[in-house]
Formats: C-alpha cells, structure tokens, sequence
C-alpha cells in the first residue's frame, strides 16, 4: 500500500486524472481495488497509539503480560494458580482418604485434588493423580511406595500430609505420628495435614470418609462400664490424638436398680465441669420397682488432643452401666 513511515495515504501513481484525457479502466480498477483493500487493512493507532496491528504487539509495546485463556500451557496455569495461592489459605478439595482395597491393613489411597500449605504464604498443592501409600515402609515418592516419614510402625494415630517440593512442584503424600511437624523428606517444603487415621491390633482401622466427616466400618466400644460413679470420667475415644476433632458416639445406659435414677452429662474437657442437672443431661435412664429401663442417644462431644473426653453420672450403684461407641468423628483438616 502507498503509505509512508507516517501512515499517511497517497493515491498510487498513474491514478490521477488529466483535463480532456480519458479514463482508462485498468489503471482507474486499479486505484479503486487499491483503496478498498487499504479501507480493509487492520492499521495501528499512530496518534497516542502503540503501532501494534496484533493484541500480542500491543501488550508487548505496553509492556504488558497477558495470555488468553484457552492458550495457557501447564507452566503457565501453575504459576497463575501460583501468583493467586496468598488468598488461599486454608483450601482443601478432594483428597478423600481410603483403606486400600489390596492391602486394606497396611495401605491408604488418596484421591486426586488439591490443599493450600499451611506457610505464612501459602501455595496451592495440586495432586492430580490418586495415589496409594504404604504405612509399614519407610517413605519414598511416588504412588505405591512407603509413606511413613520416621521410625517403625505402631499402634497409634497417623497424620496423613499433601507435601511438595518447591523446586520442582513435585507433589506427594506422608505418613506422621506428628499433627504439628512431620518429619519431611529432603527438599521437600511445603506441607498440610489432610486427614487422619488410626492403627489398632496391627492394622489400620477400616473407615470412610466424605468430606469432614470420618466413619469406622464397625462401631468401637470405648466404654462398657458397671458403677461409672459420681465422680467426672475422661475417657479415652478411638478417634485421632494430637488433634481436636468432634467425636460421634452412640450412648446407652443401662438400669436395673429399684427406684433409681441414671443419669449421664457428657461434655468436652474444654467446658467447666458441672454437676447433672435436668437441663444438662444428654442421657438418662429411671428404673422403677421391679422393672429395669435402659435408653440410647447419639452425642457428639469435642475432644482435647489426647482424644478425651468427660462423663459424669448422677449415681453410684452396682446396677448402673454405661456403654459408649465411637462411631467416627469430624475433622476441620486444618482450617481453623
């Protein structure tokens, strides 16, 4: 096209028409074909303008780092998720833990999804693929591989950690009898606590979990106690330790005594104790002359990190037993 350094126009030569001269159709097609396909040409903004015919020359021109979002490549979506991780904190989606379906008594599988890390800036945690990890074999990454992160295995609470390097944005998962510090393997920096479990008799107990919420496959009888007293019980539940969760318990009392009330307050070891009364009471069980009563009520109680709780009865007597079940529990998983 005839345009200058400047962008101005001007006609081609040979266009322009003499006095008494004809017209002739070549050259005049000519200069209209040239005029409609400069009428069409994409052309940059020369005043206050960039000089860019492209969106990718104007955002070099102003210097500015823009992508269109069907275009983003892996490396480029994981740094956008990168530069946005500061608003993050405390995210957790998928990562459903399960017992593992070949080795039920020894392995765990993760589901694919993602975790915030619990730094002071933290920085969001992609698995993108299910893993299984093993609790009687010493850590080592990848998906079939021992997960434990220090000392032989034992009959006590696991803490499941989402853990990744930050040189390489590798992603795996660790075992840890530790709920605040995990024993983490070389070069590995980032880290959250994405649930629990609990070995027992050698074996991890079997369980399901939907979201916050973990629940055993059979029901443990934690308590079954003839005569609990008057005086406060701190049981120990089987639910995670080293952490506060809310236990799920089915709660009977059983009473065969004359004429005898049994009566059961239970309430967490972070509440004042107080004494039974009517308005406290989550269970109770009034035997009359010659008849026997017993009565069943589901609770749920936060527990301190020992995984305790406490119930207190309103009687003494031989004839008075309680029966607790933990049936699961609920877990934040480190969003508060």
């Amino acid at each position: 096209m005839p345009r200058n350094g400047a962008n101005v126009y001007s006609p081609p030569a040979g266009t322009l028409a003499t006095t008494l001269t004809t017209i002739k159709s070549p050259e005049y097609n000519a200069f209209v074909n040239d005029l409609t396909a400069d009428a069409n040409l994409a052309r940059p903004i020369v005043a206050g303008g960039t000089g860019a015919t492209s969106v990718a020359g104007a955002q070099t021109s102003l210097s500015v780092v823009g992508f269109n979002s069907q275009t983003l490549t892996a490396a480029q979506q994981a740094q956008a998720r990168a530069n946005v991780s500061a608003a993050l904190f405390g995210h957790l989606y998928g990562l459903t833990l399960s017992n593992n379906a070949t080795d039920a008594t020894n392995d765990i599988d993760i589901a694919a999804g993602e975790a915030a890390s619990t730094e002071a800036s933290p920085v969001l945690m992609v698995l993108a693929s299910a893993l299984t990890k093993r609790l009687d074999a010493a850590w080592a990454v990848g998906s079939g591989n021992g997960g434990l992160d220090t000392g032989s295995i034992a009959n006590t609470t696991y803490h499941v950690w989402l853990i990744q390097r930050s040189d390489t944005g590798v992603v795996d998962a660790l075992f840890s009898a530790s709920a605040t510090a995990p024993t983490m393997p070389t070069n590995y920096d980032r880290k959250r606590r994405i649930g629990s479990i609990i070995r027992k008799s050698a074996a991890i107990i079997a369980f399901s979990q939907r979201g916050d919420q973990f629940l055993f496959s059979t029901v443990q009888e934690d308590i079954s106690q003839a005569n609990p007293g008057v005086v406060a019980l701190t049981p120990t539940l089987t639910v995670p330790s080293g952490i506060v969760v809310e236990a799920l318990l089915h709660t009977r009392a059983v009473n065969t005594a004359d004429l005898v009330t049994f009566a059961v307050y239970f309430s967490s070891l972070s509440q004042t104790s107080e004494s039974v009364v009517a308005s406290k009471m989550q269970l109770i069980a009034r035997a009359g002359s010659n008849y026997s009563r017993e009565t069943a009520q589901d609770v749920s109680i936060r527990t301190d990190t020992s995984s305790r709780i406490r119930a207190l009865a309103s009687a003494s007597d031989a004839n008075c037993t309680l029966i607790v079940g933990t049936y699961g529990w609920l877990d934040e998983r480190g969003r508060v």
